[in-house]
């Protein structure tokens, strides 16, 4: 859910290693901390890891230039529209806007990865696959041993130590609210099946070193999802609207102000990136959304 949330959901993943460090900091090390990412989830070999950092590298070349505008300008409207009452149309388009800044960094990050991938040998590709195997089963067996209350009840007060960073101390009142509400009380097993359908179509390109499947795996993911799970995404997004719309409208005056300080002092951030000279001549050439 975090991921959806009104809030940044792309820089807040960038800058989350860079705790209280600048976010500009945070931004110009995006590739090695996703790099950490990717190699947490996959423990991938060392050329295939080297071929992802590669390609992160340049993922990040072709966001300094227009697409980084581009999220600053998001950033502001975000802040801007929080000056009236919040509409579940402002909550929806900032999904979708978000939403689109991710799916455009992910083709590009996609095509990079492609070019570069090298093919793996199928004991390298077991080995992966029983690392992946491993993390679900961490993941199946802590669904198992919690409720659907007490997974609830981790979600909220997940949620509520992020809200507390982004709009102050949150009220008893709101988190009243938070805990009543039927988003805290989603069943993740969905996406346990779906990450485990994912992986499977994951493990099978690689050991046809079909780089153009998998170049299709990693930016079109939407649209490879299965008829039941594109439903269930849906219900759950009209669900995630229609409570960052009532939770926006219950924001007292000050923690409004509060978030809106902190999305445009992370917009000037940004706009303060020195883009290196050669990106900057060579911008055009990567450039695919510009």
């Amino acid at each position: 859910m975090r991921a959806r949330t009104i809030i940044l959901v792309l820089i807040a993943s960038i800058c989350s290693l860079a705790a209280c460090s600048k976010i500009s900091l945070g931004y110009r090390n995006a590739p090695l901390l996703a790099t950490l990412w990717v190699d947490d989830v996959f423990d991938l070999p060392g050329a295939q890891s080297d071929a992802v950092r590669a390609a992160l590298d340049e993922t990040w070349n072709w966001h300094v230039g227009a697409p980084r505008l581009e999220l600053i300008a998001l950033m502001r409207e975000t802040a801007d529209r929080l000056d009236r009452p919040v509409r579940e149309a402002d909550v929806a388009w900032a999904f979708e806007a978000f939403d689109r800044h991710s799916d455009a960094l992910g083709r590009v990050f996609a095509t990079q990865l492609a070019r570069r991938w090298p093919a793996m040998t199928l004991d390298e590709a077991t080995d992966v696959e029983q690392h992946l195997a491993a993390r679900r089963a961490e993941l199946a067996e802590e669904l198992a041993d919690n409720t659907l209350e007490q997974q609830a009840l981790q979600r909220t007060e997940k949620l509520v130590d992020d809200l507390e960073d982004w709009f102050g101390e949150v009220t008893d009142a709101q988190q009243v609210f938070i805990v009543r509400n039927e988003a805290m009380r989603l069943d993740r097993h969905i996406w346990l099946r779906e990450r485990e359908r994912r992986h499977g179509e994951l493990i099978d390109i690689i050991k046809r070193n079909d780089v153009a499947a998998l170049e299709d795996w990693v930016a079109n993911w939407r649209e490879r999802r299965p008829a039941a799970v594109v439903a269930e995404t849906q219900r759950r997004e009209v669900i995630y609207r229609r409570f960052w719309t009532d939770f926006l409208n219950r924001a007292t005056p000050a923690q409004i102000a509060h978030v809106q300080r902190r999305l445009r002092e992370w917009a000037t951030e940004l706009a303060s990136v020195e883009v290196p000279e050669k990106l900057a001549q060579g911008q055009d050439a990567l450039c695919t959304t510009c």
